[in-house]
């Protein structure tokens, strides 16, 4: 079966990140990121931390920020910066040379946000004119959406086990392992026991939207899917 649900969508098709002087360095659009241009001196920041990001001075800025902190801290730090006028976020990835656009991923922050290395930063940081212009490019605008992939094997009792998986990925990534082999992992279990006759229905589940980003840590695709259960969730005995 297939459960359709709201949840926000990336539709960001590129980003570009240049200095003053017209130097080009490599980025990548973080999820969910929206479209827009934004020109401005960088503001350093060290991390999310409350206490620094409220001693800042961010408008009219664009923040160069490493990702300390849990989702629900870097959420609200964004918002507040947001209020407080800055133009764009630029986050380091905490891997050398790789980016990483789901180290930020929240559609509530409406200024573009783009990840760079931290080789990029680094080279961000020695500019002689510590100006830059962030632009977020989209694909023509889709209706925002996503959907679960349901399958059940029939058990004896009124019991279920869930079994899961996701299968969208972050922003610009194959996520050959976040997720594609754990979905790959789910197909296969299934496979292997459509025929079966278990105690406890077995209902495995592909969701969508896993790298939504909701500051309580779930899943859009998961939290729909047991919207949709309530009433039976008492003889749910497990997820894996």
């Amino acid at each position: 079966a297939i459960e359709a649900f709201d949840s926000g969508s990336h539709t960001a098709a590129g980003a570009r990140l240049t200095s003053a002087s017209g130097k080009s360095f490599p980025c990548l659009a973080s999820q969910f990121a929206p479209p827009g241009t934004a020109s401005g001196k960088l503001l350093f920041l060290p991390g999310f931390e409350r206490a620094g990001v409220s001693r800042c001075r961010p408008a009219g800025r664009i923040a160069l920020i490493l990702p300390t902190g849990g989702h629900a801290d870097r959420r609200q730090a964004l918002l507040g910066l947001q209020r407080r006028g800055l133009r764009a976020a630029i986050v380091v990835s905490t891997h050398v040379d790789q980016l990483d656009g789901k180290l930020v991923r929240y559609p509530e922050v409406r200024i573009p946000v783009v990840c760079v290395s931290f080789l990029t930063a680094c080279a961000l940081k020695r500019l002689a004119r510590p100006a830059v212009t962030v632009v977020v490019d989209h694909a023509p605008a889709r209706a925002p959406g996503s959907c679960n992939v349901v399958a059940t094997v029939p058990g004896r009792t009124s019991d279920w086990v869930a079994v899961s998986s996701h299968f969208d990925t972050g922003a610009g990534t194959p996520g050959a392992i976040d997720d594609a082999s754990g979905t790959a992992v789910v197909l296969e279990l299934a496979r292997r026991l459509k025929s079966s006759r278990p105690r406890a229905s077995i209902v495995f589940v592909l969701t969508g939207s896993e790298e939504y980003g909701d500051a309580h840590g779930c899943g859009r695709g998961a939290l729909a899917f047991y919207q949709r259960r309530v009433s039976d969730l008492h003889h749910c005995i497990a997820h894996v």
